[in-house]
């Protein structure tokens, strides 16, 4: 659905492509382009509350001062990543076009809600809106944004991330995304305060995100469009309303319904390649039982059929349809464990922590053998821009948040022909300086 509750007819209309080859070497480059302006930053830093593991909560939350930023002294220190193979067969760019003026740059944050067009289901969660965090960096008379949801599977909420933020102290570093790393853990918080620095530098710099990141150039990309567990009758509606849709993706639970909704989904678009995304709610047994109707509807994919931490029952699953993780796969450190699992990895912003350390997981994923999805945790348009430059890379992308949501922002990503777009003044555009 789009602004103001009308039903998404994407329109026929032929976006220009620009060339563009997305091959391993590709994924190298950009991955090696965020760390290539400097190997050593130095923010100074306040009291910076951390994230935990909160078991009671199934999840995390902000509890405190943590004793890692609070014991480094204040001053310089090295960060290098070393995430695209050996020095030389790195892209890198003029570290002039990729860093910042030592000009102390200002953060701030704030918590948004935007309402859903429905209430949307997946497995054990049903929202009527979003709430999400926006980073707002400046320096130099620009300014820059970055907007995430969190996770909400491991309890990060838009007032709590907002706040992780602001806990930050104005860096006066010449490579502050850099610095992040050091300073907030994966999550929301990170994702919106790395991309809102990644629109800075790109004002700066006069030279859009997709050029610091090291892409040749950027095309638009055919993106699925997701439909709820809803009852069956519900979600053949929406997928008939979703008339230009090349590729739909239809969220289950193992409620016993789910045959049916995939059987009248594949009977209202029997033209559209078709996924199923399960989010943790299967069990071996339900997905056994599940596989014949998922076979004869032509599902294509079969996402985090099982909960996180029971990984190891896809070691012995005998599925004709690809496996891909999402829950499953937040950060770079949980890649290693999947291979010989799944075929596709789910790589989130909001999970990963920001569009730089997003471009260093699709290099370790794909130098692994997995093919790449980009997903994304719902929000706006400012929310899948980054999204957007990520999936240049990227085998499929899921990047239809805003099309559920009441209204968006303005100017927003456009969705064309099947395919999203983002246009450079949604964000990370060469525009805006001075």
């Amino acid at each position: 659905m789009l602004s103001g509750g009308r039903s998404l007819s994407i329109q026929r209309t032929k976006i220009r492509s620009v060339e563009f080859d997305a091959d391993v070497q590709q994924v190298e480059s950009a991955a090696a382009a965020t760390s290539a302006a400097s190997e050593t930053v130095g923010w100074s830093r306040q009291a910076v509350e951390s994230h935990s593991r909160n078991p009671a909560a199934g999840g995390t939350a902000l509890v405190g001062r943590s004793a890692v930023f609070a014991s480094r002294p204040r001053g310089r220190f090295s960060r290098v990543l070393d995430v695209a193979g050996p020095a030389r067969d790195r892209h890198r760019l003029d570290p002039s076009q990729t860093t910042l003026e030592s000009d102390m740059i200002s953060v701030s944050a704030r918590s948004e809600s935007w309402p859903y067009n429905k209430p949307f289901h997946i497995t054990g969660r049903t929202w009527t809106a979003i709430d999400v965090v926006v980073a707002v960096v400046r320096s130099q008379g620009a300014t820059g944004l970055g907007e995430a949801a969190g996770v909400y599977f491991r309890g990060e909420s838009a007032p709590a991330l907002a706040e992780a933020v602001r806990s930050i102290e104005a860096p006066s570093s010449s490579s502050p995304r850099a610095a992040l790393m050091e300073l907030l853990p994966a999550g929301g918080a990170r994702n919106a305060l790395d991309c809102a620095i990644w629109d800075l530098e790109a004002k700066l710099a006069r030279r859009p995100v997709w050029r610091l990141a090291g892409l040749n150039a950027v095309r638009p990309l055919q993106t699925t469009f997701t439909i709820g567990a809803d009852a069956p009758e519900q979600v053949a509606a929406s997928a008939q309303a979703l008339s230009g849709a090349l590729a739909l993706k239809l969220k289950l639970n193992g409620d016993g319904v789910d045959r049916e909704r995939v059987r009248v989904v594949r009977q209202a678009r029997p033209d559209v390649k078709l996924a199923v995304d399960a989010n943790q709610g299967f069990t071996p047994d339900t997905l056994d039982r599940l596989m014949g109707a998922l076979v004869a509807a032509g599902v294509g994919l079969i996402e985090q059929p099982f909960p996180v931490g029971q990984d190891n029952l896809l070691e012995n699953l005998d599925s004709p349809i690809p496996i891909a993780a999402d829950e499953s796969v937040c950060d770079i450190e949980d890649l290693d464990a999947l291979v010989g699992r799944v075929s596709v990895v789910n790589i989130k912003l909001d999970k990963c922590g920001g569009l730089t350390r997003g471009l260093a997981m699709a290099a370790k994923a794909r130098a692994l053998g997995f093919k790449l999805m980009v997903g994304n945790m719902g929000g706006t348009s400012l929310a899948m821009a980054p999204g957007f430059v990520l999936g240049q890379l990227c085998d499929f992308a899921d990047l239809d948040g805003p099309t559920v949501l009441r209204a968006d922002r303005h100017p927003s990503v456009e969705y064309l022909d099947g395919a999203v777009h983002c246009p450079e003044t949604v964000w990370g555009g060469a525009v805006g300086a001075g």
